[in-house]
């Protein structure tokens, strides 16, 4: 899967993040993120919109949440592109 491979080699986001017990422990863990977001979001396409508009630009879902404007998760839109972004945002909808 193109999504699975620009998640671990590229966007390299085991360095924050871990997945089944591997990786890093700065961000939250993303077992079961799809589970997560689609039961918060309403359903796969919003949680699919919403994984992309994050991969994109994390800082405006913290101001959106009253959070300070600042997440340790950069932007990726300008280091991958929209093709391996949405590659990315939908290999994270098969982490159930």
């Amino acid at each position: 899967m193109r999504g699975e491979e620009v998640f671990r080699k590229e966007a390299m986001c085991l360095t924050c993040h871990a997945l089944d017990g591997q990786g890093g422990r700065n961000g939250p863990a993303l077992d079961h993120v799809a589970t997560k977001y689609v039961r918060l979001k309403g359903g796969t396409q919003e949680a699919r919109r919403f994984l992309f508009d994050h991969l994109v630009d994390p800082q405006h879902h913290r101001v959106s949440k009253g959070l300070p404007p600042y997440a340790p998760c950069p932007s990726y839109r300008s280091a991958l592109g929209e093709e391996k972004l949405r590659d990315v945002s939908q290999y994270l909808l098969t982490l159930e």
